[in-house]
């Protein structure tokens, strides 16, 4: 067998392993776009609700393998506003 036949394979496997399945990464990033949905920059209020599902989204085991990348990706084709506001909160200090 040729090495770089091998060595594709190999890369093969290994890029498809990482992340999370597409259909994951939808059903996490449609959860956030709800979740951001709540969350109106002008009433901090809402900031609470928002935050309670988030932390129910970021405790849920299925999503653990789905990366920032694909994440940020799924939101800014479903939510682009959602995917905004989430970035927000995430780079707030």
């Amino acid at each position: 067998m040729n090495k770089n036949f091998l060595y594709a394979i190999v890369l093969g496997a290994f890029l498809t392993s990482c992340g999370a399945d597409q259909k994951i990464v939808d059903q996490m990033a449609n959860e956030l776009c709800t979740a951001m949905n709540k969350y109106d920059e002008k009433d901090p209020m809402t900031m609470l609700s928002a935050a309670e599902d988030m932390m129910k989204i970021a405790d849920n085991k299925t999503y653990e393998s789905v990366t920032e990348s694909q994440l940020k990706d799924a939101m800014t084709k479903m939510c682009p506003d959602g995917a905004k506001k989430f970035d927000n909160l995430a780079n707030s200090k």
